[in-house]
């Protein structure tokens, strides 16, 4: 029986916009097992085997038997995985984990998260906040 890997997808299903599924696939065929890649929508929970509990933030998304395992681990001197396994019996018919490779980027910047008025002025000054960056690089 094959692994079934849910891909996300928008409306039309051969356009998938999950990033790292191809390595997955490439890593499990490696491995020498079968894959099945099902294209899925956020809707379509029905598909994942949910109960039919709300969205998040809706009071019947998660039951009060919800255990959350995560996981950074140090794959090279750039890259860290993060991993979370989610297991609720009470909402979900099996366990399900998450992968994301976390690759470092010394340009990143880390921004304060603050309410902005509409945020409607962020974009100008964000502009004006790289141009004065590569005037000083130049």
């Amino acid at each position: 029986m094959p692994i079934v890997m849910y891909d996300l997808a928008g409306a039309d299903p051969a356009l998938r916009f999950s990033p790292y599924c191809w390595r997955i696939r490439m890593a499990l065929a490696h491995k020498g097992l079968a894959v099945e890649t099902l294209p899925w929508r956020f809707t379509d929970k029905d598909a994942i085997g949910s109960n039919g509990a709300g969205y998040p933030g809706d009071p019947g998304h998660h039951s009060a038997d919800l255990k959350l395992i995560e996981r950074l681990t140090r794959v090279d001197a750039d890259t860290l995985n993060y991993q979370a396994t989610i297991d609720d019996p009470k909402t979900w018919t099996q366990p399900w984990t998450i992968l994301i490779p976390l690759k470092r980027n010394d340009r990143y910047q880390l921004l304060e998260y603050a309410c902005h008025e509409g945020n409607i002025a962020m974009g100008d000054i964000l502009s004006g906040a790289r141009a004065d960056e590569r005037k000083e690089t130049k």
